[in-house]
């Protein structure tokens, strides 16, 4: 309201009735509103790469930074070995073509834990196929069925990812992304490698 009186007279206007209806809302929606994008956007997000690999969840926050492309390349039964881990590609096969014209794919690993001390949590999170389209899969049910792998101090282990890939696909490769707890350098960054299946 810009006038409290009349401007012939001089006496006191009635005061109009305020809306606060409208505002009383609008204030909540506005805070709710912007809590569901962050929750949507950033925490649901974060919680599920935590729990499927196996990670911190303020790490799942932050950025993960691989090795630079182009990856070191490793074919079928080399190992590769960073800090006190190995990881091996045994096997790799597609399997039958499913209802939906995709099929299955599967790849066997081999892991030594040359640490005598320390258990490493080999995350499904951490594998990722790639195609020669360069389009990447996810595992699909994570590694042996579970989001992580747990290999105690001086064992070896074997463990099969599985993927749910178009028939057509081929030229594949595994990404892997070394644990940062396995990594010999002393910042303890993670080393991503690439197995040509």
């Amino acid at each position: 309201m810009i006038y409290t009186r009349c401007i012939n007279c001089g006496s006191p206007l009635p005061e109009l009735p305020q809306h606060e209806g409208i505002r009383r809302y609008l204030v909540p929606a506005v805070v709710l509103l912007v809590v569901f994008i962050v929750l949507v956007l950033v925490i649901v997000p974060a919680i599920e790469y935590s729990m499927a690999g196996g990670h911190v969840l303020s790490t799942a926050l932050g950025a993960i930074t691989a090795t630079p492309t182009p990856l070191p390349q490793y074919p079928l039964n080399q190992p590769v070995r960073i800090g006190d881990l190995q990881v091996t590609v045994t096997d790799a096969r597609a399997g039958e073509t499913q209802f939906n014209g995709n099929r299955f794919y599967t790849v066997t690993l081999t892991f030594q834990n040359y640490n005598a001390s320390d258990t490493y949590t080999i995350a499904a999170a951490d594998f990722a196929l790639t195609d020669g389209k360069g389009i990447y899969y996810t595992p699909s049910g994570g590694i042996q069925s579970k989001p992580s792998y747990d290999l105690s101090p001086d064992t070896t282990g074997i463990a099969s990812v599985v993927y749910i890939v178009p028939q057509n696909s081929d030229k594949m490769q595994l990404l892997y992304t070394f644990p940062s707890a396995t990594a010999a350098a002393p910042d303890k960054g993670r080393t991503q490698v690439a197995f040509i299946l």
